[in-house]
């Protein structure tokens, strides 16, 4: 996993990001908002991070310990949003999208391992971890 930083007009959008050889999944959500906030004080406390995906038909559970290196990005991700501005967000992740940012980031990486792939043959899965204010934010956002 990756904690990343992408740079948009409303300030960073903070992403997590797992890859699997082709396969990009970036984790999108409001580091600001207290829901997400008592999520990553939990992972910290149990240094490991919470994980379910599916895949297939296959509901699967994983918890990843956390390297110290892991911690300390967390912390930082803590103290880079201070406030919670869900519009903010809404506006940073649109931003993100509609530039390319996050596909942009996984055909550079793609390219830069020992295995390199063709930009075309990435897959890239966006997801978010929303709750009730994202959900208001967005439909604020969109009107």
């Amino acid at each position: 996993m990756s904690l990343l930083t992408f740079h948009t007009p409303d300030g960073p959008l903070l992403t997590m990001c797992f890859r699997h050889h082709e396969c990009f999944t970036f984790v999108v959500c409001d580091f600001g908002e207290p829901d997400v906030r008592r999520m990553l004080d939990s992972w910290r406390k149990q240094r490991g991070l919470q994980i379910q995906m599916v895949l297939g038909n296959k509901l699967v559970w994983h918890l990843e310990p956390a390297r110290d290196s892991e911690i300390e990005e967390l912390d930082r991700f803590r103290e880079e949003v201070k406030t919670n501005d869900e519009l903010a967000f809404v506006r940073s992740l649109a931003f993100a999208r509609e530039n390319g940012l996050l596909e942009e980031y996984a055909a550079q990486e793609a390219t830069q391992r020992p295995r390199r792939l063709p930009k075309e043959g990435l897959v890239i899965e966006v997801n978010m971890l929303y709750t009730e204010r994202f959900v208001d934010a967005t439909v604020a956002y969109l009107k």
